[in-house]
């Protein structure tokens, strides 16, 4: 039987391959070699260094309780010595050998390993405590903020954000330059939406009523403004984060407006009204913990406020999760340091040994893959690695027994085309996401490429940005023409950023999406007013006769003299910019879009009114509301990181006036693979 020892050197010979450290190590880049000596220290829950373990030739052991903080060096080291016996029994049946010169220990209290090993030692160790801390009860910690900057400094920054799946560093960078609006914060479990919301509750007036003596009375509904939020997170493997997210923002308080009724046919009538300015994105994504995203982005010349043009606002929200775990022993790691030489001194010099087991040529390589790897494949590659029956002739009869054999990692590697002389292996720890592989160096390349496929097939997320951009009606018919044949519109989008660097263009939106591949997500950057005026005849009944006294109720019916006055009443409706988007990831980096795109080019309004009637002539009328806007609904195939000019329309500001401007609509998608930022 193969030694520890020995399987640790073969491992140590091959850790140049897997190990990021050892290429710069080679290369003369870092001081770091994956034989050399460190100390970590690790969270690694264990009910079996707690409770206790059998091992096959010591028996039952149990980690020793930490020494008080006045106990003496003799004690010290001689818990460090206990410990390092039962720790390195526990790894050693993890597949975890520890060489001489290796020392190890461990606070049943807290969870804590402190290790004295070889760096290749330390990333085997790495992977059995991320294995222990997956199993381990966690929560979702999250974070939003609300950036507010010029609207260009924001523009700049949705550039860089296309195909990063962590902005921190951007969010960072983007506070520096603004200002930050408002911050919230919440915990919850894995599997159970949270709601909260921050800001004022109102009332707007729905509907007015007066009387003949002119007595208003009106109808209310309740309104929120300030902010709300809501996210129902998904808790996975290896800090993987599923996450639905409604996100609604008010960023000013709601704005009174006075709206007259009638048009000529009678006095004049008011009604007060109250706009509101909001903004709304809902959509579904993939996250990775401690990783930042930019999740909205509105601009704030919607508001009408005119201290806020040329200003933008943005929403960030960063995740954790949180294992329930008591915190790190720092006096373990600092006991290691200060007596474990004492105990075990550390070997100077080491280098690799050659594993005499090993066939000649042959190398040890580990790699990191999804916990399941051995079920996964492009279309079931696992079934497909199975070996075909040389006995089948045609289809077998249903009741027919057979022999059904698990598919392995070898198998899996072997249906791949990678070649597995005499002596060769492959072995799956689940425990630890490890693949070890024992083959010559070039079938090792061939692996190396086949785990990189398979870290490339994981989760993608789209990034979809669109802007509106308002410029000379002359220059978009030409960019129009020149782009109607063209695959990729670049030249057209540096061609408009030339113009709004030269101030002869400008930005009427910049949206941002984040979405799975089949997963919709809605943007909204709205005024929810009243609009659609409903003028009518209210009949104002005298108030009831007193109750008889024998407590029967007085009857309800209006009597003859009943008097009238007028009725209004109106409708809430979104005016502003609201964008619809449905992704679908293709293969060779294809998106298919389903896009809707609503935009008012103008703020709600009323035709105008006829002259005033005659003398004498009395004239029916009544106020015509009008929005003025486009809409698009449409599907198209695009390649991710290429833009496309996806319309053009000319804004009609009011009724009959041709302007000599021209928007445009420009898409695009970035797909990108989710994946932790080193």
């Amino acid at each position: 039987m193969r030694s520890p020892h020995f399987a640790l050197c073969a491992i140590v010979m091959a850790v140049s391959g897997f190990w990021p450290g050892a290429a710069k190590a080679q290369s003369g880049k870092s001081e770091v070699y994956p034989y050399a000596f460190s100390t970590r220290t690790y969270s690694l829950p264990s009910n079996e260094l707690v409770l206790g373990f059998v091992s096959k030739d010591k028996g039952k052991l149990r980690a020793p309780e930490l020494p008080p903080l006045s106990a003496s060096h003799g004690e010290l080291e001689t818990f460090l010595k206990r410990s390092h016996e039962v720790v390195k029994e526990y790894l050693a049946i993890h597949g975890v050998p520890l060489p001489p010169g290796s020392l190890a220990c461990y606070d049943p209290a807290s969870y804590t390993l402190s290790l004295r090993a070889m760096n290749a030692v330390q990333e085997m160790a790495r992977s059995l405590s991320e294995a222990r801390m997956n199993s381990a009860t966690k929560h979702a910690s999250w974070r939003l903020e609300v950036i507010e900057a010029a609207s260009s400094d924001l523009r700049a920054m949705v550039a860089q954000c296309r195909g990063l799946v962590d902005h921190g560093k951007l969010l960072d960078a983007i506070t520096a330059k603004g200002s930050v609006i408002t911050l919230m914060r919440g915990e919850t479990k894995g599997g159970q939406p949270i709601r909260t919301r921050q800001g004022s509750r109102f009332s707007r007036p729905t509907e007015y009523a007066t009387d003949h003596s002119g007595h208003v009375e009106s109808a209310v509904e309740d309104a929120f403004s300030g902010l709300m939020f809501e996210l129902d997170p998904v808790i996975g493997e290896n800090g993987h984060i599923d996450i639905n997210c409604f996100f609604q923002y008010w960023p000013t308080p709601p704005k009174s407006r006075l709206a007259t009724l009638t048009a000529g046919s009678a006095p004049k009538v008011e009604v007060e009204w109250l706009d509101v300015p909001a903004f709304t994105t809902k959509f579904s994504t993939q996250i990775l913990s401690g990783q930042t995203r930019l999740i909205g982005l509105w601009d704030m010349d919607a508001t009408l406020d005119p201290g806020k043009a040329g200003r933008s606002q943005a929403a960030f929200l960063c995740i954790h999760i949180v294992s329930l775990l008591p915190l790190s022993e720092p006096r373990l790691e600092a006991m290691l340091r200060e007596r474990g030489e004492a105990v075990v001194p550390t070997p100077k010099g080491v280098r690799p040994i050659a594993d005499p087991t090993l066939p000649p040529g042959m190398m040890v390589r580990r790699f990191r893959l999804p916990a399941d790897f051995e079920s996964m494949g492009d279309g079931g590659a696992a079934a497909s690695a199975s070996a075909a029956d040389p006995f089948a002739s045609g289809a077998a009869p249903v009741n027919e027994p057979r022999f059904v054999r698990s598919v392995t990692s070898e198998d899996i590697l072997k249906s791949a085309g990678i070649p597995f002389p005499p002596g060769a292996s492959a072995n799956f720890l689940r425990s630890t996401g490890e693949l070890v592989v024992r083959n010559l160096p070039e079938n090792l390349e061939l692996v190396q490429a086949f785990v990189d496929s398979i870290r490339e097939r994981g989760t993608k997320l789209n990034h979809t940005t669109v802007e509106i951009i308002e410029a000379d009606a002359s220059l978009l018919r030409r960019l129009t023409r020149e782009a109607e044949s063209l695959p990729d519109h670049t030249a057209v989008q540096k061609a408009l950023d030339v113009e709004i660097a030269a101030g002869k263009a400008r930005v009427i939106r910049t949206v941002w999406f984040e979405t799975k591949g089949g997963q919709p997500a809605k943007w909204e950057n709205v005024i929810q007013t009243q609009t659609n005026p409903k003028l009518g005849v209210h009949s104002a009944s005298p108030a009831p006769e007193p109750a008889k006294k024998d407590g029967a109720p007085a009857p309800a019916e209006a009597k003859a003299d009943q008097k009238t006055g007028l009725h209004v009443s109106a409708d809430t409706e979104a005016i502003g910019c609201q964008i619809e988007i449905d992704p679908i990831i293709g293969e060779n980096s294809i998106l298919d879009l389903n896009i809707l795109v609503k935009a008012d080019t103008a703020p709600a309004g009323t035709l105008d009114a006829s002259a005033a009637p005659e003398p004498g002539i009395q004239r029916l009328a009544s106020m015509n509301p009008v929005r003025r806007g486009m809409e698009l609904t449409t599907s198209i195939s695009m390649r991710s990181g290429i833009p496309r000019l996806l319309s053009v329309y000319q804004p009609t500001k009011t009724d009959g006036q041709a302007a000599d401007v021209l928007h445009a609509v420009i898409v695009r998608g970035d797909i990108t693979t989710l994946e932790q930022v080193k």
